[in-house]
């Protein structure tokens, strides 16, 4: 073997043991290149809809309808991944196709100058999006489940993903320079779009040829599907590792997604003189983010440490980050000190909230596997009949809880830049518009902070319980 290629295994194996490698690549393939236009969606379609009219009033009409189709999709998406497979339709993967390309002309359609009224659009855009992303989210984590064993090789297949994480900056830096939410402009911005879904549905198909499927089987029951659900929600109501990392993915996934609908408009409010330093913060926030995820994926591995205490650690800085920010706001409303350099100092806070977020959300959903995994040895120790997947249905409950608090972060997102005087096509900030982008991230972040500290101290899934899961399961014995 020649030294280069020696120095190159040795490299690869810094990131990633050399038998789990090519896994890893297509599966991270999957699940970011694969959803890619998502961060397209998320980032821009507010901006969208709000520059062609779309009123507070009508957003909180449709979200009305939304808050419960957003947990009632997820629900079914839940059930779909586990019954697809059990009733014999085929593998996993073969739903991430369908889910993929859907989720894909969804994020197109969005974003198209069409003659509906902007609220009946907006209203099949983000109903369509959040039903095919519901399936995509949820076959995409149970795929990572059933196609691993181990939390070592979860973290270090999380670790490749950070590296992906660099490609999407890619695609997000040309869109936020080709943005534009003007009606009647934009056209270099759909034709990148276009682009960005093509080749997400491209990359789906080539990564779920090179994945290995679970084999297709008709699971054999006796009991039919509501007694199989009503034991499943017996033991679930025991598990309480599962609710409490619900309560953390609600206060984290709730805050996420209202700052990824309104990241773009609040940065741009708070630096309007400043567009061009806009547009680099946000594209550096990213980056960052990912930088700071990839990095402790290795402090994870270590013995002793583990997803539980980076995780808590990443909680208690992104805490500390909070209060510093609302003290920095409250000070300066005492002060009335707005300067551009208040501005880029709150703009720079709000981006290092997301990076001190975003360990825990990526190291979520190695805790989801094992919370999973424990599902199995509690219905052991309960002497509880037990299903043969339950999988999906944990994802269904999950949702059941998170979703509702989703729909609130447009509706209040959209009343408070309206109760300030916010006006799309006006170039003027307001002192009260510049004062609540200010007060806003910091209130919402403290809050979500608290909630989700709390949550995941009384979390018990590592240590002693961690152990019982290893010695109940002999191929973790690695971990």
């Amino acid at each position: 073997m020649s030294g280069p290629l020696r120095a190159g295994q040795r490299l690869i194996g810094l990131f990633i043991d050399g038998n789990w490698l090519l896994q890893g690549v297509w599966f991270n393939l999957l699940t970011t290149l694969g959803c890619v236009h998502s961060m397209l969606f998320g980032a821009f379609h507010m901006d969208f809809y709000m520059a062609r009219g779309l009123s507070a009033t009508e957003v909180a009409a449709v979200h009305s309808f939304f808050s419960l189709w957003n947990p009632l999709n997820d629900i079914v998406a839940g059930l779909l991944v586990d019954e697809w497979v059990a009733r014999g339709f085929g593998s996993r993967l073969l739903l991430a196709v369908w889910a993929n390309a859907g989720y894909a002309a969804t994020t197109w359609f969005a974003f198209q100058e069409l003659s509906l009224p902007a609220w009946v659009q907006y209203a099949l855009a983000i109903s369509l999006s959040d039903g095919f992303a519901a399936v995509a989210g949820a076959v995409n984590g149970l795929i990572l489940i059933e196609q691993t064993s181990e939390d070592r090789q979860r973290i270090q297949i999380q670790r490749l993903n950070s590296l992906f994480g660099c490609l999407e900056w890619l695609v997000m830096s040309g869109a936020y320079w080709l943005w534009d939410a003007r009606p009647g402009e934009g056209q270099a911005f759909r034709g990148y779009l276009s682009a960005v879904c093509g080749g997400s549905a491209l990359v789906t198909l080539l990564s779920v040829q090179k994945l290995q499927p679970s084999k297709p089987m008709r699971a054999a029951h006796s009991e039919s599907f509501w007694q199989r659900m009503r034991q499943f929600l017996r033991l679930a109501n025991q598990h309480g590792n599962f609710w409490r990392y619900a309560a953390l993915t609600a206060a984290l996934e709730a805050e996420n997604v209202f700052f990824r609908q309104f990241d773009v408009i609040i940065i741009r409010l708070l630096l309007n003189s400043w567009l061009t330093c806009a547009k680099v913060l946000l594209m550096i926030g990213d980056p960052l983010c990912g930088c700071l995820s990839f990095a402790l994926t290795w402090v994870a591995e270590r013995p002793g440490l583990g997803v539980y205490w980076v995780t808590l650690g990443a909680l208690r800085v992104r805490m500390l980050v909070s209060l510093v920010s609302l003290s920095l706001v409250a000070v300066l409303w005492v002060l009335d000190g707005r300067s551009v350099a208040a501005s880029c100092l709150f703009c720079v806070l709000m981006v290092l909230l997301r990076a001190a977020t975003r360990p825990a959300a990526n190291l979520g959903a190695i805790a989801f596997a094992s919370v999973i995994q424990e599902h199995s040895l509690l219905a052991q120790e309960l002497c509880h009949p037990l299903t043969e997947d339950d999988a999906g249905k944990y994802w269904m409950l999950r949702a059941a809880l998170v979703k509702p608090l989703n729909s609130l972060g447009p509706v209040l997102g959209t009343s408070a830049l309206a109760a300030a005087g916010y006006r799309p096509t006006e170039g003027t900030v307001t002192p009260e518009l510049w004062w609540l982008c200010a007060w806003l991230p910091a209130v919402v972040s403290l809050a979500v902070s608290a909630a989700s500290l709390r949550s995941w101290i009384n979390f018990t899934l590592h240590g002693e319980r961690l152990e019982q899961l290893k010695a109940w399961r002999p191929e973790l014995q690695k971990v």
